[in-house]
């Protein structure tokens, strides 16, 4: 998978397809943009959200600070524009700034630059790790699974994911001149995997923020820990 693009409410995936040398395109119509705000709603606020018509529930997360659980309220919206409306015109809101694109891939648990087949229009992981490359891990990094179980998840992540083949997609599909080093693909596509971002963003991108804030807003979904507002 190399890109994903919005169109209003709509997903773009888009992967390289090695058998036929050609992208493709996969739409998920399901997913739709939301944030979170404070529990209960006042008065004030639940007149906002009426006007907007968004679709509320509540959620609970984990305190990032505190590590206590905290109840949300969650605003859905049909439209990534009646979020940003929404938005400000709340003063309690978090991850109404995380990229509706980016919040999709956290959340179906998608990576940027890795391998995926398709099943029934889904995309599905397909990781292989031989077993001398799996020993070689667990003999450098054995040692933190008892004392920092979670980096070493983490470390594990990493590496079955910069360990897959890269791809020999063509420069031309991915809007670059013909005469880039491979390397810097290369170098690309393992950058992608880390942080999570698309392929051409992390060619192009060379702010660290952007690669620490995808990585940490990944990881936080994944555990089901509320974003903090930067």
């Amino acid at each position: 998978m190399i890109d994903a693009r919005p169109e209003k409410s709509v997903i773009h995936l888009v992967l390289y397809d090695s058998s036929t040398e050609k992208l493709r395109n996969i739409r998920d119509e399901m997913y739709k943009p939301y944030f979170f705000t404070g529990y209960p709603l006042s008065e004030e606020d639940e007149k906002v959200v009426q006007s907007l018509n968004a679709r509320i529930s509540v959620a609970e997360k984990t305190d990032l600070f505190t590590g206590e659980p905290r109840k949300l309220t969650r605003l859905e919206f049909d439209d990534p524009q009646f979020l940003l409306a929404a938005a400000k015109r709340l003063k309690q809101r978090w991850e109404d700034r995380v990229p509706y694109v980016l919040s999709y891939v956290y959340d179906r648990g998608l990576v940027f630059g890795a391998p995926y087949s398709l099943e029934e229009g889904n995309p599905k992981p397909v990781y292989t790790l031989g077993e001398d490359l799996r020993r070689r891990f667990q003999q450098k990094f054995s040692h933190i699974k008892e004392a920092d179980p979670e980096k070493y998840e983490l470390l594990e992540h990493w590496f079955i994911l910069c360990s897959q083949p890269v791809p020999d997609v063509p420069l031309m599909d991915l809007g670059l001149d013909q005469n880039v080093n491979y390397e810097k693909i290369y170098l690309a596509f393992l950058l992608s995997r880390v942080a999570n971002l698309p392929l051409l963003t992390a060619f192009t991108n060379r702010q660290v923020s952007t690669w620490v804030r995808s990585i940490l807003h990944g990881y936080l979904r994944r555990k089901n820990i509320l974003i903090p507002r930067s």
